[in-house]
């Protein structure tokens, strides 16, 4: 582990935040999921996970945010108030609050009313609206997996739309996620470098082992600060994906949408795995 980042740079290795953090960086697992969405980790197992890991958290429930909530009552972790909202066409969006009360009141505002059979799945919100909306609140705009599979493929979908406008009222890009192929991230990072936006990453973790797996670093000292950096591109992305974290969090996601989820959320999880698979063993996504 390198202790001297530099803003702007991935570094493809297990993050050591206590080291990071001794060096003047603070970290944080930027895209987590509770049992409040589609995850299996209690808030309690996420708060534990990143305590013991020194990173603090983001916690971005689907159309959500009782889990991050409770996780902003606890006195040891630092939670960054957020959500992972999806849109009608299919694409998400990460969302990040200044406040706790920020991010409920865009969940009254904009979110509840709008939620379908799947309160998880895909919202009545189109995504042009989602990025509108996003001039009304106070936070911070990040693109999750961007190449992830089927309709969740954010620039597939901006190119047969001829939308990429739609990208002005973006922040970030989310360059690592511990859920996607090597190649699919790699794809994420070379898009960004044409667009020019900052960089996060996540574990996009759905059970408390993948915590902490990726981590979005910035001198900061506060999550004014860290978001702060954030808007002005002076972050670093540090991560390892592990296989068996990925599996057992692929596994966690089906079996937690099994009760809920409509078939068209099965399927994309169905077809994530598999792609996954594919992108390890064939170095395609």
């Amino acid at each position: 582990m390198p202790l001297k980042l530099k803003y702007g740079t991935i570094t493809w290795e297990t993050p050591n935040c206590d080291v990071l953090q001794k060096n003047g960086w603070l970290c944080f697992d930027l895209h987590t999921h509770t049992n409040y969405s589609d995850g299996s980790a209690t808030v309690n197992d996420v708060v534990k996970r990143a305590r013991n890991g020194g990173f603090g958290v983001a916690i971005t429930d689907h159309n959500e945010f009782r889990g991050s909530k409770e996780a902003s009552l606890n006195k040891d972790v630092v939670i960054i108030p957020g959500m992972e909202f999806n849109s009608f066409e299919g694409p998400d969006m990460l969302f990040y609050f200044f406040k706790q009360q920020d991010l409920e009141s865009f969940w009254s505002r904009v979110v509840n009313g709008n939620l379908r059979s799947d309160p998880h799945g895909r919202t009545n919100i189109h995504l042009r609206q989602m990025c509108e909306l996003s001039r009304s609140f106070r936070c911070v705009v990040a693109v999750p997996h961007p190449f992830c599979v089927a309709w969740k493929n954010l620039p597939s979908f901006l190119e047969r739309q001829k939308a990429m406008r739609l990208l002005e009222d973006i922040d970030a890009i989310e360059v690592l996620n511990a859920q996607q192929s090597r190649n699919a991230n790699v794809a994420a990072i070379e898009w960004n470098k044409m667009l020019g936006k900052a960089i996060v990453g996540g574990s996009d973790s759905h059970t408390a082992r993948e915590l902490g797996s990726v981590v979005t670093c910035a001198k900061a000292d506060s999550i004014t600060s860290f978001l702060h950096a954030v808007q002005k591109k002076r972050t670093a992305v540090v991560g390892n994906p592990k296989w068996l974290n990925v599996m057992l969090g692929r596994l966690a996601c089906l079996y937690n949408h099994r009760t809920h989820a409509s078939v068209e959320s099965l399927d994309l999880l169905i077809k994530h795995a598999r792609h996954r698979l594919l992108g390890e063993s064939l170095g395609k996504f």
